[in-house]
């Protein structure tokens, strides 16, 4: 099977091993949606984990004799999926609604280079229940602080696997938007307060919060200020870096921090500006 290629518009990549130990640390199960009900294959001896993901690639022909292979991989998390309205916010574990992690890859001569993002619903206990009245339900935000606290530090812990996080929050500064922003702010204040003050041997992220109110900055079609967000985010990008491997196998770069990036619902905005 490793002899064998797939196949996927101009592109050819070798087949995965479906020998290797599925089950090992290695691999992040979040994403594995049947990982509680994998069972061996017929014909062979192995467990095939199962994901929700899209997955896009394009060959890129920069002359007669030039190119390379480009992959767009998202992946979405098997914890707290649901319907829009429906299902938001962070529960008691950290996980949050939609989450999705987006893997950009370029391929040349054997040689690869990743970047991943991720987006998921703000991590904080919150809701807004749909009726039939309103396309734009009231956003409820829990009053718990130890509630609010908790969900925000599991989440911030499960983005610390990446590195430095840098929130990018493109919601309202008004009305319901507003109000959750402003309670996203105050509780990673708080979380990182408290852990300046009694530092945690588990609890070791650098977070900070980027509000860039979307919709107030593009209106009369201002496109061209969303320049503005992205000179704020390319110093931390910078900093972040990539994933690089040689041919031979030599890893030469590692990404040490990633961009988080939400709106309401994770959707049209963050799709902007995760493209950007």
């Amino acid at each position: 099977l490793a002899s064998l290629q797939w196949y996927c518009g101009n592109a050819t990549f070798p087949i995965p091993d479906l020998t290797r130990n599925w089950q090992s640390p290695a691999y992040d199960t979040r994403f594995h949606w049947n990982d509680a009900h994998r069972v061996p294959l017929s014909l062979m001896d192995c467990q095939i984990p199962v994901t929700s993901a899209f997955v896009g690639v394009q060959r890129v022909q920069l002359s007669p004799t030039q190119s390379y292979d480009q992959l767009l991989i998202s992946r979405r998390s098997r914890f707290r999926a649901g319907t829009r309205f429906t299902t938001r916010g962070a529960d008691a574990t950290g996980a949050v609604a939609n989450y999705v992690e987006t893997e950009q890859i370029v391929v040349h001569r054997d040689r690869w280079a990743s970047h991943v993002q991720t987006r998921g619903s703000i991590p904080l206990r919150w809701s807004s229940p749909t009726d039939i009245k309103t396309y734009r339900p009231r956003v409820r935000i829990g009053t718990n602080p130890v509630a609010q606290a908790k969900a925000l530090q599991q989440h911030l812990l499960q983005e610390s696997r990446y590195g430095d996080v840098l929130l990018v929050n493109l919601v309202d500064k008004k009305s319901d938007q507003g109000r959750l922003g402003r309670a996203l702010d105050a509780v990673l204040t708080a979380v990182l307060d408290v852990y300046k003050q009694v530092p945690d041997p588990e609890f070791v992220v650098n977070a900070t919060h980027l509000w860039f109110d979307f919709h107030a900055q593009v209106k009369k079609g201002r496109w061209d200020r969303l320049i503005d967000l992205l000179e704020d985010v390319s110093p931390v990008l910078a900093q972040g870096n990539y994933y690089s491997q040689e041919a031979n196998g030599v890893v030469t770069r590692k990404q040490v921090g990633v961009v988080r990036t939400n709106c309401m619902d994770c959707l049209d905005r963050t799709n902007v500006v995760q493209s950007m």
